[in-house]
């Protein structure tokens, strides 16, 4: 752009570059005094605690003695490229490919397990796997690791299931359904009486 060009005029040069004329004259005002010695006083104490953000910064001039608003701050302390050291969020999130591998194997671990977990049926076909494996000569431990569970878990199958039948696992699986449905209905009928007793009391 040459405002002394002999052959274009000013207008003419701008219009080739489409720009406003303003834009030519526009000078840049700068900043005030008053923002300045804001500026030097959140530099300086930004040096000191920089993990000021422009709140801290904020109450800060206020115990100095000077009136700032949050976003006057804010703007001064983008304009001088000031970032105050936080804690950012998703702290929690996977850092490494390692633990996103660990955390979907675990994962899948437990589904896989929630998966494996054996019906009554299936339990009481174990129970008797063990005891012909047992009648054969095998020791008890033995047996159990052949079936593909602790001690534990054996004892306490065969504590809940032992000695039962195919006609009494068919009764249990009936009474936990009746219990579960008399269960809900008791629950159903002690809501229904809770809001006619409330309702009873004019609070509907």
């Amino acid at each position: 752009m040459k405002k002394d060009h002999p052959d274009l005029s000013v207008r003419r040069q701008c219009s080739l570059l489409s720009l406003a004329r303003s834009t030519l004259y526009y000078q840049p005002r700068g900043e005030s005094p008053e923002n300045l010695k804001f500026m030097e006083i959140i530099d300086r104490q930004f040096l000191e605690t920089p993990w000021y953000g422009s709140r801290q910064m904020v109450r800060h001039l206020a115990r100095e003695g000077h009136k700032c608003g949050r976003h006057r701050v804010r703007r001064l302390m983008q304009l001088m490229r000031l970032v105050p050291i936080y804690q950012e969020p998703k702290t929690s999130k996977w850092s490494s490919p390692t633990e996103v591998v660990l955390r979907y194997v675990q994962e899948k671990r437990r589904k896989q397990m929630a998966n494996k977990r054996p019906k009554p049926e299936e339990i009481v076909t174990k129970l008797r796997q063990v005891e012909v494996l047992t009648g054969q000569g095998m020791p008890r431990l033995n047996a159990i690791r052949q079936i593909g569970v602790t001690e534990q878990t054996f004892c306490r199958w065969k504590k809940k299931y032992g000695g039962m039948g195919a006609d009494q696992l068919k009764d249990l699986k009936r009474l936990q359904k009746e219990n579960e449905r008399l269960r809900k209905a008791v629950s159903d009928l002690t809501l229904d009486k809770l809001i006619l007793a409330e309702a009873a009391k004019g609070n509907f």
